[in-house]
Order: structure tokens, then sequence, then C-alpha cells
């Protein structure tokens, strides 16, 4: 279902990799649900947010030029693939940071 989704954006909003990460209650971990556009199945992992600080300064959608090189890209799937940058959209409900949206390229 989610390569679908990324299907159909890929007209309005080309990208090369499309992925989403659910922030835990306490700020300090990332989950990764989902995945489109590595060929492969994503399968759902964890990883401790190095800054949590991070994620509360999200307010707004971003992007990143250099994604390689910012702290909650260690080790993911988009780096190993060779995504250099990335557009994030937060996902909020009752104002708490609960998601991201990625785009990348």
């Amino acid at each position: 279902m989610f390569d679908r989704v990324a299907q159909l954006v890929q007209g309005v909003l080309p990208h090369d990799l499309m992925g989403v990460v659910e922030i835990s209650e306490a700020g300090d971990r990332i989950r990764v649900h989902a995945g489109a556009g590595s060929g492969k199945a994503i399968t759902p992992y964890e990883v401790a947010v190095p800054d949590p600080q991070i994620l509360t300064r999200i307010r707004d959608a971003f992007i990143v030029e250099d994604f390689p090189n910012h702290p909650l890209a260690k080790g993911s799937p988009a780096v190993k693939a060779g995504m250099v940058t990335v557009l994030t959209a937060p996902i909020r409900f009752a104002g708490r940071l609960q998601a991201l949206l990625n785009f990348f390229s």
C-alpha cells in the first residue's frame, strides 16, 4: 500500500525514497515504519535519537541538503542507499510531534 502512495506522490513531488518514522512518547527514539522506492521491503526498526532536542525544534516542513551528516541520519537505510537530500514534513496530533514523512533524493 505504501508503495502505491509513493507512486501517486511521485507526479507531484519527485523523489527516490519515501519513508515514515514515528517519534516515541519520550521523544528519544524514532521508529521507521514504512518506506518505498528502494525496491526492498523495509523492516520496521527503532533507533535512539542522539540529541532529542533536535525533535523539539521541528515546527514546520524543512529540507536537509546534506542528509548523510545530519544527526538523525546515522546508519539509516536512506544514507546506505546513497540519499543526499530530504524534505521532511512533521505530523502532529494534539500538538505533539508524532511522526515525520520524509521524501529523499
